[in-house]
């Protein structure tokens, strides 16, 4: 009995040791664009370890070890944030910048409207106190703006290489020869019967393929950025059911026009 006794008290006292090693944070996320809770923002740390996330109200408590300095928050339809937490910052009030489209914009302008969205959120959060959402006029916590211009010209860089190498297969392919083309079915588009399909995109560099359809250059166009093949199927191996690609069934005979520009083929 006393052995239980000691077992109980050293764990408890192990325990509290254990939480006083920990700092508990209480806080609310809101979205910069209406000042709506921001829900299901997934917390983490430097390692990339989730602590939590917010609720239908925006809030959260999670545990972390006091030598913790930053934290991480991010969730579909928001920027990424990431803060470096102050030694008294227990509670915290965080604005959200929501993430745009930027359709045709260089990335020098993309990182010029950001940051001009980023230096609106102290003024949202003083907002957000005035009308009672925050308890503080201002936050605990530092950050600090990241352009994306880097990452975007990456990205560019590459996209300008694909499409290179995509016009010179395309250069290749002459009237009459034969190509294969990949599909992949959607979540959701697929029954008994019949299945939706969508060509698979040239940027992925998978090679597992929901089907493919075979066909012949019937001709091929190049305007603006897209290198246009219209071709006739031959065979679709995918024909034991009823194939549908942009309302049409696709089925040998019928003629697609394919854009190189944005979907794969196989005979590379």
């Amino acid at each position: 009995m006393k052995a239980i006794i000691t077992f109980i008290i050293v764990l408890l006292c192990f325990s509290y040791r254990l939480n006083a090693q920990n700092r508990v944070i209480y806080g609310r996320v809101i979205g910069d664009v209406d000042l709506e809770p921001a829900i299901g923002i997934v917390i983490e740390n430097n390692d990339h370890v989730r602590l939590g996330q917010t609720g239908m109200d925006g809030r959260f408590k999670i545990s972390v070890p006091q030598n913790t300095e930053r934290l991480s928050f991010g969730y579909i339809g928001y920027e990424r944030l990431n803060i470096k937490l102050t030694g008294d910052c227990d509670t915290l009030e965080v604005v959200m910048m929501e993430s745009g489209t930027h359709d045709f914009e260089s990335s020098r302008k993309i990182d010029k409207e950001r940051l001009k969205q980023f230096n609106a959120l102290a003024g949202l959060h003083l907002q957000a106190y005035h009308k009672g959402l925050f308890t503080k006029p201002a936050a605990c916590y530092s950050t600090e703006f990241v352009p994306e211009k880097p990452a975007l010209d990456s990205i560019q860089k590459e996209s300008d290489k694909e499409t290179r190498r995509v016009k010179r297969i395309f250069e290749k392919l002459n009237i009459g020869d034969t190509v294969k083309i990949p599909l992949f079915i959607p979540y959701g588009r697929k029954s008994a019967d019949t299945v939706n399909v969508s060509y698979y995109s040239r940027y992925v560099r998978g090679i597992k393929f929901d089907g493919i359809i075979t066909g012949i250059i019937m001709s091929k166009n190049r305007h603006r950025r897209g290198f246009h093949l219209v071709f006739k199927i031959t065979d679709c191996n995918l024909r034991k059911q009823t194939v549908v690609f942009e309302d049409r069934v696709m089925k040998i005979g019928e003629v697609f026009t394919c854009n190189m520009g944005y979907f794969k083929i196989l005979n590379e």
